[in-house]
């Protein structure tokens, strides 16, 4: 007899594929034969589902966007990992892919940007550059973890960028709706994703949830309670 948290893993799991499989079918990509993608469906006991993506231009920002959010009604374990594989439905080798987090991608070996036309990848580019100066003039940027953040540059979602934020008390609401005006202003069809890597004395690990700042809207997904208990007043929200 399944353990209780056996169980749960199991139930999530199952209904994470179902949760996979529409979002995927909805962007017209079809699973299964003659498909882009294919779930592996054998349950190795973790909180990790691979699909296999056999064609690359299939994935957009749009689908990674989806598929992190779907992640956010899950145990917060649960990755899903886009793992590119041959027509014989062979992983390819080096394996080549992506995982996703309820806060965003994780990108050790990120899958090749397919048809990124030269405007979005100019846009993407300058908006780079105008967000680091932005946040240059708030903080330190140090992708080592030892300033205030860092705008990770190994691999973008095109029109979009993602920012670690390794201390609490930098991202304040005043920041965040700059970055919105820079949005509004400047770059009308782009989202930026502010993810949490900070640590605290006798907590184990806090959750990489943080915030995307639209140009019409911001988006908390954190824990807002939480970070308030543990950051008391150094946490702005």
């Amino acid at each position: 007899m399944k353990s209780e948290p056996g169980k749960q893993r199991e139930e999530e799991w199952l209904r994470l594929q179902q949760s996979i499989e529409s979002i995927l079918a909805r962007h017209g990509g079809r699973v299964g034969n003659g498909r882009a993608y294919d779930l592996v469906r054998e349950d190795l006991g973790t909180y990790e589902q691979k699909v296999l993506v056999f064609q690359l231009d299939a994935i957009t920002a749009e689908i990674i966007q989806e598929l992190c959010e779907a992640l956010r009604d899950y145990s917060d374990e649960w990755r899903i990992s886009l793992v590119e594989a041959n027509a014989d439905g062979n992983e390819v080798d080096p394996p080549t892919g992506l995982r996703l987090t309820a806060a965003g991608p994780i990108l050790p070996k990120p899958l090749p940007v397919i048809n990124v036309s030269p405007d979005d990848d100019k846009t993407t580019r300058t908006l780079y550059r105008d967000l680091d100066s932005l946040l240059g003039a708030h903080g330190r940027s140090d992708a080592s973890g030892h300033g205030d953040y860092w705008i990770i540059d190994d691999s973008w979602t095109p029109l979009s960028h993602k920012v670690s934020v390794f201390r609490i008390d930098f991202l304040t609401p005043e920041l965040a709706r700059e970055v919105q005006t820079l949005l509004q202003d400047k770059y009308p069809t782009c989202e930026i994703w502010f993810q949490m890597d900070v640590g605290a004395p006798q907590v184990n690990e806090i959750p990489a949830t943080g915030i995307r700042v639209f140009p019409d809207r911001i988006a908390q997904d954190w824990d807002h309670t939480g970070l308030r208990a543990i950051f008391r007043e150094r946490f702005k929200w």
